[in-house]
């Protein structure tokens, strides 16, 4: 891992803050790899309230359980809060490629989640609402799995979690 410390209250990765794995073929370097690539194939999957099949549409935590199941971990909850609850927090130098970012009024009230997948961008599904429950209201609105800027959205990011310790199947 990088030696970069660093970083401010809001969670911004400073430039040169999403840290390298030591070893290239690691199972860590394995599993994060899985995660991302599995994001990057649901790119335009239409966003969809409360989706988990990526034949039909995901939310944001239906991006990321998809993820997780595609690369052999066990998901603890469906839910943005769920994936918050059971998420081990990592600081803003800390961040690398599968962690996850979290958005919301506080830790006990997560309403939104995207994966990182390298330096400054994210994916995620995004730019739906309550009202977004089929993929043609999706596809209307373009709301969809995306790559994005990290800093899409300040306002309400609550911080960063790991889930690739989570026990595998």
């Amino acid at each position: 891992m990088n030696g970069d410390s660093g970083g401010d209250s809001r969670g911004v990765v400073p430039v040169g803050g999403v840290a390298d794995l030591d070893v290239a073929d690691s199972p860590e370097y394995r599993l994060r790899t899985a995660l991302c690539s599995r994001a990057v194939e649901l790119i335009g999957v239409p966003y969809v309230r409360g989706g988990q099949d990526p034949g039909y549409g995901l939310d944001c935590s239906g991006m990321i359980v998809e993820c997780m199941r595609n690369a052999g971990l066990t998901e603890r909850d469906y839910s943005a809060q769920g994936l918050a609850d059971g998420a081990v927090r990592v600081s803003s130098v800390g961040v690398m490629p599968g962690d996850l970012v979290f958005y919301g009024r506080s830790w006990e009230s997560v309403t939104h989640v995207v994966m990182v997948i390298a330096f400054h961008r994210v994916i995620g599904a995004s730019r739906g609402d309550r009202t977004c429950t089929t993929p043609d209201i999706a596809r209307a609105r373009k709301a969809a799995v995306r790559v994005m800027d990290f800093d899409y959205r300040t306002s309400d990011r609550l911080g960063f979690g790991r889930v690739w310790d989570w026990r595998q199947k």
